[in-house]
């Protein structure tokens, strides 16, 4: 489909497998009875308030794999030229897409662009802030697909003015640069939508 791809679903057409991801289809993962690749639970599983523990606990070379591998999520740019970003689904352009990230400079995004790109290089300098942002951001976006399906309804939340955020929109916060405001925003998602999610 023009796209590139780190694996296919075994004994699964690709094409149909690929249309699934593109169509946005919700799924049930269900354990089989036998686990050839035991793994641990992903840092970003659990409480947010953990969240910086976890990634502070993980091996530096493991940090740093995690660390490429969430960016592709935000910011890829494909063969063709085109990118893609799950800031997208919120409505988001490049500019508040790389204000999302924290304003990587034009030669870095020069260099995210590049295929291949030299010496794996990322868009941004390894942090372990940024890496917990990035984690903040995947809780974020999973209530968001969760709690408000239209992606319409999820721009909207995102640029209006919310109470629980003293009146400030999460578009102000999340672009305002710093880590807390990121988590306050995902705060006040969960509590929208634990009060009800799309029926407020």
């Amino acid at each position: 489909m023009g796209f590139w791809v780190h694996g296919q679903q075994q004994g699964m057409d690709a094409q149909a497998w690929g249309e699934m991801f593109f169509a946005r289809r919700r799924a049930i993962l269900r354990e089989g009875a036998t686990r050839r690749f035991p793994k641990e639970p992903h840092p970003f599983s659990g409480a947010a308030d953990g969240l910086r523990a976890r990634l502070a606990a993980l091996p530096q070379a493991r940090a740093q794999e995690l660390f490429k591998e969430a960016l592709y999520s935000w910011l890829l740019f494909h063969s063709s030229g085109e990118w893609h970003s799950l800031a997208q689904a919120w409505g988001f352009g490049m500019g508040e897409t790389l204000a999302l990230l924290g304003q990587p400079t034009p030669e870095q995004v020069k260099v995210w662009a590049t295929y291949p790109r030299p010496g794996g290089a990322t868009l941004l300098p390894f942090s372990l802030p940024l890496l917990e942002r990035l984690g903040l951001l995947f809780g974020l976006n999973a209530l968001l697909l969760w709690g408000l399906r239209d992606p319409r309804s999820r721009a909207a939340w995102l640029r209006t003015t919310n109470a629980r955020l003293d009146g400030s929109s999460p578009l102000d916060l999340l672009l305002g640069g710093e880590i807390e405001g990121v988590r306050r925003v995902l705060e006040a998602a969960r509590a929208g939508m634990d009060d009800g999610g799309e029926r407020r």
